[in-house]
């Protein structure tokens, strides 16, 4: 028999049964690894989306309704929506929950209850540092801080930009300068893996 037909013979084996076995079993594994992970991976994913809802709501009521208004009655409202979507989106995909009547009003009741919480605090931020002129007299009144993160400024009218994401009112400067005269270093970094930009003058 030809050396030829031999490795044909070989080639139309491994192909019709060795490749498709090996495909089911790694299709099978990756199927039972999401299975039994589900709960896990949907939990992530859906607040993946709800931190993506919040960003999104922030961004347009900064936009509707000013950059005063989203950082305090705004952002409220915001978590509110948020704190809603988690409930009806975990209760449908990642717990599956099937409960009825009381026992429905329990676990909502429940579900924000261990939210609030997280409201309460992010809404207490907001409101303390949601401006320059109130985070300069946090500062004043409490000298030992060192260093700030603006993070995120949102653009008004008339205002300067000093970064891609931060933008500042002739007000805003000259509170900012007023820190950066107290030795208080100022930077934007949105997050950990974004570059780090001194906002060092007005």
């Amino acid at each position: 028999m030809p050396v030829r037909h031999i490795l044909d013979e070989q080639s139309f084996f491994i192909s019709e049964t060795v490749v498709p076995c090996w495909r089911r079993k790694v299709l099978t594994s990756m199927k039972n690894w999401f299975i039994k992970h589900r709960e896990v991976l949907a939990y992530l994913v859906f607040g993946v989306l709800t931190t993506l809802l919040n960003i999104v709501l922030y961004a347009l009521f900064s936009r509707l309704f000013g950059y005063t208004a989203a950082n305090s009655w705004g952002n409220v409202l915001d978590n509110g929506i948020c704190i809603l979507f988690a409930y009806v989106t975990n209760r449908a995909f990642v717990f599956a929950s099937r409960t009825q009547g009381r026992e429905a009003l329990k676990e909502f009741g429940a579900f924000v209850t261990c939210r609030l919480g997280t409201l309460v605090l992010d809404a207490a931020i907001m409101m303390i540092f949601g401006n320059t002129a109130a985070l300069l007299k946090f500062c004043q009144a409490y000298p030992k801080i060192k260093e700030i993160n603006y993070g995120a400024v949102a653009n008004k009218p008339g205002s300067k930009a000093f970064d891609q994401s931060v933008f500042l009112t002739p007000e805003e400067q000259a509170d900012t300068q007023k820190l950066l005269d107290m030795g208080i270093k100022i930077y934007s970094q949105q997050t950990p893996t974004f570059k780090v930009v001194p906002i060092d003058h007005t």
